[in-house]
């Protein structure tokens, strides 16, 4: 897998491997799309969860694609506000389209991908309630701790909401979605779901 993203240009992280082949399955189309936009200066146009989850249109023109902590981003000129942009890649909503060709387009030639990637951090949070003594999984990732008495308040960076949604379902009663109202919508589609489905 190393061999064959570096050999398209893709900067990997080696550390990155495991978690990236486990998402190649579900992202290979995107990548592939983006690869060729990047070939060929093409722009490409696509809806983008933004950090308050407004569902975004977003033309740009790739320049580079790279992986960081398992997840795969784009590096990007912004058409609409003609600047560089970073987009995660699991966050774009639905299909990527290429546009038109820009072949007078170049690169930022001072714009340091790595650097952006390793300052690239959410500054969006998940609270939960949990209770004492349980959910560890959660505990690992978040950034403080509230002592309630019988339960712990945790805050956690958001970096990808079907993540916590999977891991909240799993955590079940000991597990308390406070916000956002949209992972709590999901958990409670979800419990619907599964309500329906064993009655």
């Amino acid at each position: 897998v190393l061999i064959k993203l570096r050999s398209l240009g893709i900067a990997v992280d080696e550390l990155d491997v495991p978690a990236i082949s486990t998402r190649l399955a579900h992202s290979g189309e995107d990548i592939a799309i983006v690869s060729s936009a990047i070939s060929d200066k093409s722009t490409i146009l696509f809806d983008y969860l933004s950090s308050d989850f407004q569902r975004q249109p977003r033309k740009v023109v790739p320049f580079a694609l790279a992986t960081h902590a398992g997840y795969w981003y784009i590096a990007s000129m912004d058409q609409e506000v003609n600047d560089v942009r970073i987009f995660r890649l699991d966050r774009i909503i639905g299909k990527i389209n290429k546009g038109i060709v820009n072949s007078e387009f170049a690169p930022p030639i001072e714009f340091d991908f790595h650097s952006a990637l390793t300052q690239f951090q959410s500054n969006t949070f998940a609270v939960f309630d949990v209770r004492k003594g349980k959910g560890q999984l959660l505990r690992n990732l978040a950034v403080s701790t509230k002592d309630m008495g019988e339960w712990d308040q945790l805050e956690i960076p958001i970096v990808s909401l079907e993540n916590l949604r999977a891991l909240a379902l799993w955590h079940g009663e000991d597990v308390i979605v406070k916000s956002p109202k949209e992972l709590v919508d999901m958990i409670v589609d979800s419990l619907q779901k599964i309500i329906l489905t064993h009655g």
